[in-house]
């Protein structure tokens, strides 16, 4: 008999939160570490951190080899990174946005459309933006960050809900037109406190083999500390990065 959701076992939930800390950890390590290098960042005994290793690589969510973890191919294929890329091919993807975080110091956060908002399918930070990070949440609204719209320009033109969230967020059709007609133009999108206020955002599209906008690479930060010239053109090479690491054939194991 399942037990009611308030009653659920506590050991369950304390192991889930820990398995998820060790695939984030292995994710800002830049896809590839050691148990031990995994224990010191997560704070976690080297035991248990093998233990949560163990739950990842049986979910297909990290491999092994030769003593080193490493991403899963399936935790990767949401990204729509096909094992014929090859380690070396998914291993360039979260690298970049490893290498992305290091370069501006904010959120580096990789994200793929849904039927009407953004997935993230991954972000990095340091402790100085932990609260930042919890507070993005799992999803993004389309219209109101910078990577949906890039998601949104490169999609099909569905049309979505535009909610309001902040003074700042568009939620007219003729004015989300003008601002995807320009992102389209630029290659790049931005968001000024549209969806929360004091957030900022600068967002590139990742485009995969066949030509199309699979996902898009940000850079989120707090207002009193974003520059946006400079964090546009670290996304940009980020992009450009990604777009490679998807789309190039010469990739391989």
């Amino acid at each position: 008999m399942t037990a009611p959701a308030g009653h659920r076992d506590p050991d369950a939930r304390r192991t889930a939160a820990r398995v998820l800390t060790v695939l984030r950890a292995l994710t800002a390590s830049g896809g590839e570490a050691s148990c031990a290098e995994l224990g010191r960042m997560t704070g976690l005994p080297r035991s248990t951190t093998y233990r949560m290793l163990a739950h990842l690589r049986e979910a297909g969510l990290a491999e092994i080899d030769r003593g080193r973890y490493r991403l899963g191919g399936r935790y990767l294929a949401r990204l729509g990174v096909r094992p014929a890329l090859g380690q070396a091919g998914r291993e360039r993807l979260v690298g970049c946005l490893s290498d992305l975080h290091r370069a501006t110091r904010q959120v580096a956060v990789l994200v793929v459309p849904r039927q009407c908002d953004a997935e993230v399918v991954d972000l990095v930070h340091d402790r100085r933006s932990i609260g930042l990070a919890s507070a993005l949440g799992d999803h993004f609204p389309l219209h109101a960050t910078a990577a949906g719209k890039v998601l949104l320009a490169g999609g099909s033109g569905r049309p979505i809900p535009l909610p309001g969230f902040t003074p700042g967020t568009i939620t007219t059709r003729p004015a989300l037109s003008r601002e995807l007609g320009l992102v389209r133009a630029t290659g790049i999108a931005h968001e000024r406190q549209e969806w929360q206020i004091g957030l900022f955002g600068v967002a590139a599209p990742v485009v995969g083999a066949a030509g199309t906008v699979v996902a898009a690479i940000a850079a989120m930060g707090h207002v009193s500390a974003f520059d946006p010239d400079f964090v546009g053109a670290a996304v940009r090479g980020a992009s450009r990065f990604a777009s490679r690491a998807l789309s190039s054939r010469r990739v391989r194991d």
